[in-house]
């Protein structure tokens, strides 16, 4: 049987280019999706990529303009909503939602000498309050030469404002 091929194989037409899909156009799309910064800015190369290849006289032609603008949309419609939903949540946390920080011991030991009162200078705290209720730190105040304990125990935090309770002994 002859075959309708030269010996060598089918020729191509002159003009005619081989044609491929861009698989980097494709897989914007998928990031577009899935992490829509990278997916757009993979989209904007593959648009680039495939122009490039359009305007070109040597190799393949590749195709998928339009999964690379899909890629594009999508990656700016998804992340201009991430970055409206991080300002909106920003904006509008609730401050008591937000951790409180540990209290100073220098905020304790100014507390504690005013509430008492003491003078200035006169009690030490090993370190910060936790801000957990029910944490303990002893301070020691001393007055008169005398070394006197006080304990602060925090009884309620409101936010970032964490509020102790102070007993001598």
């Amino acid at each position: 049987m002859r075959s309708a091929f030269p010996a060598d194989g089918p020729r191509r037409l002159p003009g005619a280019r081989p044609r491929r899909t861009s698989r980097l156009a494709v897989v914007a799309v998928v990031l577009a999706v899935l992490v829509p910064p990278i997916g757009l800015a993979a989209g904007i190369v593959a648009r680039q990529r495939i122009a490039r290849s359009v305007r070109a006289t040597d190799g393949p032609e590749l195709t998928g303009r339009a999964a690379a603008t899909a890629a594009v949309v999508v990656g700016v419609l998804l992340t201009l909503a991430e970055a409206a939903l991080a300002v909106a949540l920003l904006v509008a946390l609730p401050q008591n939602w937000l951790p409180s920080d540990d209290l100073p011991a220098a905020s304790v030991q100014s507390t504690i000498e005013r509430t008492v009162p003491l003078p200035a200078g006169s009690v030490r705290c090993p370190g910060p309050l936790p801000a957990r209720l029910g944490a303990v730190m002893t301070c020691t105040a001393t007055l008169d030469g005398a070394t006197v304990p006080y304990r602060a125990t925090v009884d309620s935090i409101s936010g970032r404002d964490v509020h102790f309770a102070l007993a001598r002994g």
